[in-house]
């Protein structure tokens, strides 16, 4: 897993290389022969980032039916705090590093900079995968983390709404008395530039009274526009300014700069996000005036430079402008007059890349500090409205030297499940992880209709479940594990027909069918619910759910083969035609040899109901279903 992890660093780190590299070079040679390079109509050399955070509103929206609200809320609240944390480290870095950096590689490579931890780290909180311990594990009592949530919720609803407005408001503005530029001349060196980007949609150019330098206007291509102050521009200022627009919109910077206000929505509390955003929008200036002026000699520079005085203006909401920012200007025309040549800095930014995947797990956030048994068992009889009765079904013990977990039949249950469920943990990410250390136990548990798999190592539980995502995940441990204690409470001795007192074993059915399916191998299993279990008297119910389909669609069959894990001490199948050809019950004296029955030749759901008695005085009430449509194609 590790070495997996390695090698998909390397490889992700190599491709940002080589794109940023590859576009930096054809941008370059653009700005430096004025020729159209290949005939990839439409093409751009930034791809925008701005549906990123619309998906991590849709998916959370999406898993709140799964788990419930709360918790999907908890579980956003900590993906927000882990996001806050991770940008406010790299955006101190970046402040210190980011100023020596400028004098040596473009202004490009550092707007990737400001903006690559901002999409990385929103990336990497959905597919995270830890790797290593964290480093850190942040602590925040739960209390505490519900009432920023909903602060957090009126800060980002109040900066997009007031941004939004803002950039709508400024539109307007400018465009409502705005016209069509009609000078031949005009159009035809904006249409010559735009081949120069193979531009597929051509974009309007307009004049208006509202604005006192070039700009773009727009975030999606049916909104761009391109508007010039009333002044008269000679034949080459106009090139420089439509080359520096169009570069924009080559890299799609207007959707950039709106990513950047979703940032900064997401994580209005943080300053240095405030502070990120607007050096990345400075930088995204800076890397234009570069390869507008890429291989330029000094005078044309001078030119650059006065028609960035000359043309001073406001810029606002999701715009880029010629020369819009009083206070970056000083730079820029320093940044235009400076010959000294730069690096595009490709193997920067790729190694940040890889920094910034390497150190994914150094850090976790985690609301829920409380053992084992408080998270697990107060979330199941939360969910399931009653005191739950557990029990171990199965163990497993695996040492240093052995490669699998070998199955152990006899254990001490009472003093092994309390020490499973008096474990010290954190719980840092809803996720499984690979985990190894000297010494590992599985235990499997049975809680009504629940079935746990706790997987304890050195540092680590994992906790994985089919019926519930709530409690599923991964703990740390806050406490070292005495396994010279855990090692006690099993009989490594026993073998498995020995058992003294073997647990309740949950039933299954298996199907084999006739004609034989390949190239199955192995029997299908039914679908499952527990209707009750009865411990020494005392009955336990559950509600009786048949849902999901299961079975064989499209396929022919004449038999099916019932194969129970052990012999029910009654059973019945009910049958029943999906498409209203009625009930039909069958009883077992009904079934041919090896429990075979007689399939219907249309689509139909067989569910069988039975009561099995297993060790420990436990008998299960069983319903077990399956479909059976020949006819689908």
């Amino acid at each position: 897993m590790e070495n997996f992890w390695f090698l998909y660093v390397i490889l992700y780190t190599y491709v940002v290389w080589r794109v940023f590299k590859r576009d930096f070079e054809y941008e370059a040679e653009i700005a430096r022969t004025g020729v159209v390079m290949d005939k990839h109509k439409g093409r751009v050399t930034t791809e925008s980032p701005i549906g990123l955070i619309a998906g991590i509103g849709f998916v959370s929206l999406l898993i709140c039916p799964l788990i419930g609200i709360s918790a999907a809320m908890m579980a956003f609240a900590e993906f927000l705090l882990q996001y806050f944390i991770a940008i406010t480290i790299c955006h101190i870095l970046l402040l210190i590093a980011l100023p020596i950096l400028r004098d040596y590689i473009s202004a490009r490579a550092c707007s990737y900079m400001w903006i690559m931890p901002a999409i990385f780290s929103l990336f990497i909180r959905i597919t995270r995968r830890y790797v290593e311990e964290p480093f850190v594990t942040v602590k925040i009592p739960e209390t505490y983390v519900k009432i920023a949530f909903w602060v957090w919720i009126v800060g980002f609803i109040a900066v997009m709404t007031y941004k939004t407005l803002s950039h709508l408001k400024f539109r307007k503005t400018i465009l409502e008395d705005a016209r069509n530029v009609t000078d031949l001349r005009i159009l035809d060196l904006w249409e010559k530039e735009q081949t120069l980007i193979e531009r597929r949609k051509p974009i309007p150019l307009l004049v208006s009274d509202k604005v006192a330098s070039p700009m773009t206007i727009g975030v999606f291509d049916s909104k761009l526009r391109a508007v010039l102050p009333h002044t008269l521009y000679n034949e080459e200022e106009l090139q420089l300014i439509f080359r520096h627009e169009l570069r924009h919109i080559q890299r799609q910077d207007n959707k950039m700069k709106m990513f950047l206000t979703e940032c900064q929505a997401f994580c209005w509390f943080n300053p240095l996000m405030w502070i990120a955003a607007e050096k990345a929008a400075q930088d995204i200036e800076l890397s234009c005036d570069e390869m507008v002026l890429y291989s330029a000699n000094e005078e044309k520079r001078r030119k650059y430079a006065k028609l960035l005085l000359d043309t001073a203006g406001d810029s606002r909401g999701y715009t880029t402008c010629l020369s819009a920012s009083a206070r970056t200007l000083r730079y820029r025309l320093k940044n235009i007059m400076n010959v000294r040549k730069k690096f595009p800095g490709a193997e920067v930014v790729a190694g940040m890349m890889a920094l910034l995947l390497l150190t994914n797990s150094a850090i976790a956030v985690s609301i829920n500090q409380e053992t084992t048994g408080e998270i697990i068992f107060k979330s199941l009889e939360k969910e399931e409205k009653q005191p739950v009765k557990a029990y171990i079904s199965s163990v497993s013990f695996k040492n240093q030297s052995g490669y699998r977990h070998n199955s152990v039949y006899a254990w001490n249950e009472k003093e092994l499940l309390d020490y499973v469920k008096s474990i010290k943990t954190t719980r840092i990410d809803p996720t499984e992880k690979f985990v190894s250390s000297r010494y590992e136990i599985a235990v499997h548990v049975q809680t009504g209709e629940c079935l746990l798999r706790i997987k304890i190592s050195d540092k680590m539980i994992e906790v994985t479940t089919y019926q519930n995502s709530d409690y599923a995940g991964l703990y740390k441990i806050e406490q070292e594990i005495d396994w010279t204690y855990l090692r006690s409470l099993l009989n490594f001795d026993a073998k498995k027909e020995e058992n003294p007192d073997p647990p309740p074993v949950r039933p299954t059915l298996s199907m084999f069918f006739d004609p034989p399916l390949e190239p199955y191998e192995e029997a299908l299993y039914a679908q499952e619910c527990i209707i009750s279990i009865d411990r020494d008297g005392e009955k336990e119910e559950f509600e009786l759910k048949i849902e999901g389909w299961g079975g064989l669609h499209g396929i022919k069959v004449d038999k099916a083969f019932l194969e129970f894990n052990y012999e029910p001490e009654s059973f019945h199948i009910e049958i029943e035609g999906m498409n209203g050809e009625g009930k039909e019950t069958v009883n077992p004296s009904q079934l041919g040899e090896g429990n075979a029955l007689d399939l219907k030749p249309y689509y139909a759901r067989y569910t069988v109901y039975g009561i099995f008695k297993s060790h420990r005085n436990t008998t299960y009430e069983m319903a077990f279903w399956f479909e059976i449509n020949p006819n689908e194609k």
